[in-house]
């Protein structure tokens, strides 16, 4: 199966008649129209051979499209009064009457009817509001440095055992005495510049719901925030796997979970936590100890209990790969009493070699 992809955009007024809400007022929008067009295979002769079809007439097609709606008024027949529309024709506004309520959904189907009626074998066509330029132009020119992308399952947190698309990005600003990446944490380890909206579109056509973005660290990425609403805005959810040491952004989404480490002695790393964390911690996040010590116990508990964790979040205990006995880490659970909190294995090391990569 061989994709094309091409967008446009238009920006126009519009409102929705007989609507309960601030969408029934005159307010403006730029719309974003973006086509996906397949073929099974590539033409064979003529001089579009080697083509799924010339890309210029595709563009133009889309184009057309934009440019008819463009700096208009977008309105359903009959939703203004005739004196209304008089008057604003007087006044030389542009308006397009349309038979349908000019809602998203309804252009997105608008547009696809007219791109087939045009004999285009349309895949996927979106449409969608912006509210702003300058914030979709800073998100979608940002490039960010993916380490590896790959498919298996959570081998640890709320979702484990569960399939997962992982997004690793490159760079970290700690450096544990354990880290198992540390391959992916030097800004010179190789990496992918993939843009926001390619890894939508990787994340949208995998066919899995859940996406851990990890590392490295990713809140050090510009602009992730961006790239987490957006992939939660497509019906994913969304985890980042983060380490503490930086401030975890606010994102009103349910779909949107974080799983932050808080660092211990054996890290070494646990000077650098952000105790401000703590404050904004939810109940959709968890809050997770890698011991590799008795001392790595003690002082999870001290913790878990100075900022009632149980009582805001998840909170597992996890054991650094051969440093620690997880029944050494039982035996600490029962004779503390830890209730709420949870002894977790990383799944992957036991299916995989524990060092490889890409599971």
């Amino acid at each position: 199966m061989y994709t094309l992809k091409t967008s446009a955009s238009f920006d126009s007024a519009h409102f929705l008649s007989g609507y309960k809400g601030k969408c029934s007022n005159l307010h403006g929008h730029r719309w974003q129209i973006e086509v996906y067009v397949t073929a099974s295979e590539l033409q064979l002769t003529g001089e579009k051979r080697g083509m799924v079809i010339d890309f210029s007439d595709l563009k133009k097609a889309v184009r057309s499209i934009a440019d008819g709606l463009d700096h208009s008024l977008l309105y359903e027949k009959g939703s203004l009064k005739p004196a209304t529309e008089q008057a604003l024709r007087d006044e030389g506004f542009r308006l397009i009457p349309l038979e349908f309520r000019p809602t998203a959904e309804n252009f997105a189907k608008a547009f696809f009817d007219e791109l087939a009626d045009d004999g285009l074998n349309v895949k996927k066509l979106s449409s969608t509001k912006r509210p702003t330029t300058a914030q979709a132009t800073r998100c979608d020119m940002q490039m960010f440095k993916v380490a590896e992308h790959f498919i298996s399952i959570n081998g640890e947190g709320q979702r484990a055992g569960e399939l997962a698309l992982f997004v690793r990005f490159v760079g970290c600003n700690l450096g544990c005495s354990w880290c198992d990446t540390k391959w992916a944490n030097s800004p010179n380890a190789p990496f992918t510049e993939m843009s926001a909206q390619q890894i939508c579109d990787l994340a949208q056509n995998s066919g899995v719901k859940n996406i851990t973005l990890t590392g490295g660290e990713p809140l050090l990425q510009n602009e992730i925030t961006s790239l987490i609403t957006a992939l939660a805005q497509q019906g994913h959810s969304v985890e980042i796997e983060t380490n503490g040491s930086i401030l975890l952004p606010i994102i009103p989404d349910s779909s949107v979970t974080f799983t932050m480490d808080y660092k211990l002695p054996s890290s070494e790393m646990e000077s650098k936590m952000c105790l401000e964390n703590f404050e904004r911690l939810t109940e959709r996040d968890t809050v997770k100890f890698v011991c590799g010590s008795h001392a790595d116990l003690e002082r999870a508990a001290q913790i878990i209990a100075q900022y009632d964790l149980t009582n805001k979040c998840k909170v597992y205990l996890s054991p650094v790969f051969t440093m620690i006995d997880p029944k050494d880490m039982v035996e600490f659970m029962k004779e503390r009493g830890l209730n709420g909190v949870r002894l977790q294995l990383q799944l992957h090391k036991f299916i995989w070699d524990p060092n490889e990569r890409g599971v």
